[in-house]
């Protein structure tokens, strides 16, 4: 219970400010040349750089989504947004992950690439969110 806490209270005091947000989501794993099959998901919050997930699995096709298998070589999201003004696409790193009491995860998604385009509609949607 402890960790819990203290995580929460390191992930509440990150800066930019996270909005709460519900959008469907979806997402794959990408380790190297190997890919995972899509997997869906909600979004709980979004910030500038970054999001969080619920989602059922933190491990889709062998591939876990927090640990690579070497340790040195990233392992990548490709997420999958439904904004309200269409689709779009993110590259992220979990950066981290916790267990619910449900059996589901909350994951912590910094995002490392977004096309220009993308990045705009994003932070356009981020911008009309309220605060928690």
């Amino acid at each position: 219970m402890l960790r819990r806490l203290s995580r929460k209270f390191i992930y509440e005091r990150r800066t930019p400010l996270r909005k709460p947000a519900s959008v469907k989501a979806r997402f794959r794993v990408r380790y190297g040349a190997r890919t995972s099959r899509y997997v869906e998901a909600q979004t709980r919050d979004l910030s500038a750089s970054g999001l969080a997930l619920d989602s059922p699995v933190i491990q889709v096709d062998g591939l876990h989504l927090y640990d690579s298998a070497d340790m040195v070589t990233p392992t990548r999201l490709d997420v999958v947004l439904g904004m309200p003004s269409g689709t779009l696409t993110v590259v992220g790193e979990a950066v981290r992950y916790d267990k619910l009491d449900d059996g589901t995860y909350v994951i912590g998604v910094k995002i490392v690439e977004i096309s220009p385009s993308d990045r705009k509609r994003y932070e356009d949607y981020v911008a009309t969110l309220k605060r928690k």
